[in-house]
């Protein structure tokens, strides 16, 4: 029963997580092609482009440690005498 809520948890935090990771790229990625086609320097684009850019890497962070937390359940459910 344990390992049953584990594998639903697990899945569940993991296809959000993956979801909320991949739009945080494809946004970073978009504010990346805004900036390379400007023609000069724009300081709302490049502002744009860090802040997209701390926003992926806050939830890339967030992903690793939710997967970190992860395969710490599993493990100590391994452990767990029956």
């Amino acid at each position: 029963m344990y390992e049953c809520f584990l594998e639903g948890f697990t899945l569940t935090v993991g296809k959000s997580a993956r979801k909320k990771l991949e739009s945080r790229r494809l946004a970073y990625d978009a504010s990346l092609a805004k900036m390379q086609k400007a023609k000069r320097e724009d300081f709302k684009v490049e502002e744009e482009l860090r802040a997209q850019k701390a926003k992926y890497e806050e939830t890339s962070e967030d992903v690793y440690r939710r997967m970190e937390d992860v395969r710490t359940l599993l493990y100590l459910a391994t452990m767990r005498p029956s």
